[in-house]
């Protein structure tokens, strides 16, 4: 008969059973800046799943240009006041947001804003590709020569053909279809106090604008 394993030997395959075990059953783990890249894609596509809808009621009515402005969950001003500073015939359509991940600070970093439109041109567009604008190079034309001239003791005659230089224009963005326009800007809204007075609320919001050819 066998004699049992030592304790140390019994230990030591438990651990790598374990181990092994472990390796299989764990995923592995994010790194802190993949989290924060992969964290965001996300929450910007849950943002872009619900704009989308505002558009395309609007799009249902023959609309093309759509206005939105996001008011990030810790500015309240709408709650308070009346939306200025946009024309009647453009009134933008505002959603206001909930939550902590909404918050002013989210919304300021300029990748949240950047995912932002490139989600929502990917969403609107159907996967149609971009013509990029391009610049040709720049085209000399020559003139043609001028008459000949008598020539005299006090001048020379200019051997130089001149020319002229013409500069093309890149192409237009208005080509593409599907436009879109993200920034965080300061909106004002107007509210009347209790004494009658009219006071402007300032607030920081995302404003995105869409516009549809």
């Amino acid at each position: 008969m066998a004699e049992p394993p030592s304790y140390e030997e019994s230990t030591a395959g438990s651990r790598t059973s374990t181990d092994r075990k472990g390796d299989r059953k764990t995923p592995q783990a994010w790194s802190i800046r993949e989290q924060v890249g992969l964290s965001r894609t996300q929450h910007v596509a849950l943002i872009v799943s619900q704009i989308v809808d505002h558009i395309r009621e609007r799009a249902e009515r023959g609309l093309s240009k759509t206005t939105l402005i996001l008011i990030p969950s810790d500015q309240d001003a709408t709650r308070k006041g009346l939306l200025v500073g946009f024309p009647d015939g453009d009134i933008p359509t505002m959603i206001q947001f909930e939550g902590g991940q909404n918050s002013t600070q989210f919304w300021s970093q300029g990748e949240a804003l950047s995912e932002l439109q490139t989600q929502l041109w990917r969403a609107l567009s159907d996967g149609m590709p971009v013509e990029p604008a391009t610049e040709q190079p720049r085209q000399i034309i020559p003139q043609p020569p001028p008459p000949p001239k008598k020539s005299s003791w006090f001048g020379r005659k200019s051997s130089k053909t001149p020319e002229v230089v013409h500069e093309v224009q890149p192409a237009s963005s208005s080509s593409c279809p599907v436009t879109v326009d993200v920034q965080l800007d300061e909106v004002h809204f107007r509210s009347e106090t209790e004494f009658g007075l009219y006071e402007t609320l300032r607030a920081k919001a995302v404003i995105a604008t869409v516009v549809i050819r």
